[in-house]
């Protein structure tokens, strides 16, 4: 079975608020699967119910092929929402304590320690800590169990840039281990980094999923023309057979080729052109296009 988790329309409701709405997407074995959607578009309600932390209105979540059962979750490592240590302890013994918790094995704390970079600094209270160091800890008591499939909510939420890219080169290392990641993210460019797949999610429903280079594959160019008269312009253009829209000054046309003939056409006419440039949206683009309300969305 190469599918670790599979989501199959999953809603979710509180009242009369849907968090999710049949939210469905798939997580591969050794996969890094970012999982992207702006804040309040249900991702921490959605890693709760992967989890069996809430349950759903309907739908259904397997976990290595299987029904969400406790066999299946303690193959599972997590971290989920804003993770805490016990500041006076070391980080050593904030890791005893949640292995005795798990029923973890004593011999893997020094293996999880070493993972995460942090045995030489095991013995020190982790109020000495810096943030990156933080959150490599909190990294560190979701391995102990030694779980296949390790599903981390925010992860890098508070930290600053060098905790940020502790934490990103950590995680970017986990499947040469053998582990299949899921983390969530609002940041495009933070799962952008990391990231091999990505499933975005907005109002609880998904608007994407696939690799980056699928998302990359749907920035289609386009030919932008400023030009004095926008709107005459693309009226004109539109009458010769051109599929031509206004965008503030200037006028888009979904195929870039076309400019020479365009140029010529819109000069006859007695426009002036000020400007020509092929253009492909951002992934930024791309991403805001995906997550706002279907009615406002570009063509």
């Amino acid at each position: 079975m190469n599918d670790v988790l599979t989501v199959s329309h999953l809603t979710k409701r509180y009242g009369r608020v849907h968090a999710l709405r049949d939210l469905t997407l798939t997580v591969g074995r050794g996969q890094i699967y970012g999982f992207l959607g702006p804040n309040g578009a249900g991702k921490t309600t959605a890693i709760r119910a992967m989890l069996g932390l809430t349950r759903p209105n309907s739908g259904t979540v397997r976990l290595f092929g299987e029904p969400l059962h406790r066999a299946a979750l303690a193959r599972v490592g997590a971290l989920v929402e804003a993770p805490s240590a016990y500041p006076h302890l070391t980080g050593r013994e904030n890791l005893e304590v949640t292995r005795r918790l798990r029923g973890a094995d004593a011999r893997e704390l020094p293996e999880v320690l070493a993972l995460v970079g942090l045995t030489d600094a095991a013995d020190r209270p982790v109020r000495g800590y810096s943030l990156g160091m933080r959150g490599r800890l909190s990294i560190a008591a979701a391995l102990l169990g030694r779980p296949e499939f390790l599903l981390l909510d925010e992860p890098t939420n508070g930290l600053d840039p060098q905790g940020i890219r502790e934490v990103r080169d950590l995680i970017r290392a986990l499947p040469e281990r053998g582990l299949t990641v899921m983390l969530s993210s609002h940041l495009l460019a933070e799962i952008e980094q990391v990231a091999t797949h990505v499933g975005i999610v907005a109002d609880g429903t998904t608007r994407f999923e696939g690799t980056l280079a699928d998302l990359r594959a749907q920035a289609h160019p386009e030919l932008r023309v400023t030009t004095d008269q926008p709107s005459e312009a693309a009226v004109h253009l539109a009458q010769l057979g051109h599929a031509a829209r206004v965008d503030g000054a200037d006028v888009v046309l979904p195929d870039p080729r076309v400019s020479a003939d365009v140029n010529e056409a819109l000069v006859r006419a007695g426009h002036r052109v000020s400007r020509l440039a092929a253009t492909t949206h951002t992934l930024e683009e791309l991403f805001l296009n995906l997550v706002r309300a279907p009615e406002a969305r570009a063509c």
